[in-house]
């Protein structure tokens, strides 16, 4: 059995921690895990499957903010200077704790996405002193928005550029990040490996009539139709919108909207400012959203940056339609018309297609079983797994 670390960041609950539990879940790999501040459910998961693990304290620099503007500007200035300065210590740190575990000769570093995060840096880095046989970088997100940023783009292809230097491989979830790899930082086409983040096929995809979240019990009325999102509140994923849209459609038309994050609080004040608390219903994170996908009647996917959601691929396991904004991987997951609608993240857009959508039964029947015949054939877990482990394996054994 290939042995492998696995290191990643703290993030909020969503697709990046789905992938690390489905990835120690299919047992393919001889798995220690690394986090760099408290996961709790990464951790949890580790625990129940009897995996080792450990926690790094890497060194954070963070002045708070104040109701002053100028000291604000100052702070904000200093913050960004202090956080590329961590570098140096937060190398030593994370070089200690991966000595401890060398004898696992390889290791994938799981990034959200890129530009690379300064952990990422230390860690490829550190691995490659160290002697680890191979390391590996899956990217799990497209290019950040912050790059339109001069000054931020400038440090942060310096330090990708570096980062290149110490990557065996990489592995973006799409061939959309694949070719930001190559556009945007010049990465040989031969070290990027295409590998669609896989979801477990559902044995029961029975249609629910009844939901029963972590705050109420919903029933579904013989004219609703039930949209939803399932996905980290922040605002890339551009939950706004969808509310937006929801004031401009049929009353009949309801929203689910699954998930926590920074941006809850402003997109519950939204939803009670336009009126639509009896339209919209927050669960809070959940999980395992099966009875979400089995109780929904599509899908909506509003994001601005993506690289292979996993919660599209998990509804389209569950036999549900699919509408999702034209960016990213998306357009390598649902086929425009076939298996799904796309829109162009414009809010006139968007109402279109789901009117479109919300037309009949047939409509999202057809969809929904295009797409069910095409995760089955490229975006399984079982899939993935045999990729992941024909990676490793060519390029290490």
């Amino acid at each position: 059995m290939v042995k492998l670390v696995l290191y990643t960041e703290n993030y909020f609950p969503g697709g990046l921690e789905r992938f690390i539990c489905d990835l120690i879940g299919s047992k393919i790999f001889d798995v220690h895990i690394v986090v760099n501040s408290e996961n709790s459910r990464i951790i949890e998961f580790a625990i129940s499957e009897n995996i080792p693990y450990e926690v790094v304290k890497l060194s954070q620099f963070k002045l708070t903010q104040s109701v002053n503007n100028t000291y604000n500007k100052f702070v904000k200035v200093m913050n960004f200077f202090g956080h590329y300065l961590s570098i140096l210590p937060n190398y030593f740190i994370l070089k200690r704790h991966l000595k401890r575990v060398v004898n696992y000769e390889n290791i994938l570093i799981i990034n959200g996405g890129y530009p690379a995060a300064l952990s990422t840096l230390v860690a490829s880095v550190a691995s490659k002193k160290l002697g680890f046989n191979k390391v590996g970088l899956s990217i799990l997100s497209s290019i950040s928005p912050n790059y339109k940023n001069s000054v931020f783009k400038y440090f942060q292809i310096k330090i990708d550029k570096i980062v290149a230097q110490y990557i065996d491989f990489y592995i973006p979830n799409s061939n959309q990040i694949k070719g930001e790899l190559i556009d945007a930082l010049k990465i040989e086409k031969s070290k990027i490996f295409t590998i669609y983040t896989g979801v477990d096929i559902p044995t029961n995809t029975a249609r629910l009539s009844e939901l029963k979240t972590n705050e109420s019990l919903i029933i579904k009325q013989n004219n609703e139709i039930w949209l939803t999102m399932v996905a980290l509140l922040g605002s890339t994923k551009r939950q706004d919108i969808l509310i937006d849209s929801l004031g401009k459609l049929n009353k009949n038309i309801k929203l689910l909207l699954v998930g926590d994050g920074p941006n809850r609080i402003f997109l519950e004040r939204k939803t009670s400012e336009l009126g639509l608390d009896d339209r919209v219903v927050f669960t809070g994170w959940i999980k395992d959203p099966s009875d979400i996908y089995r109780f929904a009647d599509v899908l909506v996917f509003a994001s601005n940056q993506e690289g292979l959601p996993y919660s599209i691929s998990e509804a389209m396991s569950y036999k549900i339609p699919i509408i999702a904004s034209s960016v990213g991987g998306i357009v390598e997951q649902i086929v425009h018309n076939k298996g799904g609608l796309l829109f162009s993240n414009e809010i006139d857009d968007l109402v279109k297609q789901i009117n479109k959508m919300c037309e009949s039964d047939a409509i999202r029947e057809n969809f929904a079983q295009y797409s069910f015949e095409r995760v089955k054939d490229f975006f399984s877990l079982d899939v993935m797994n045999k990729q992941i482990l024909d990676l490793y394996k060519n390029k290490i054994e």
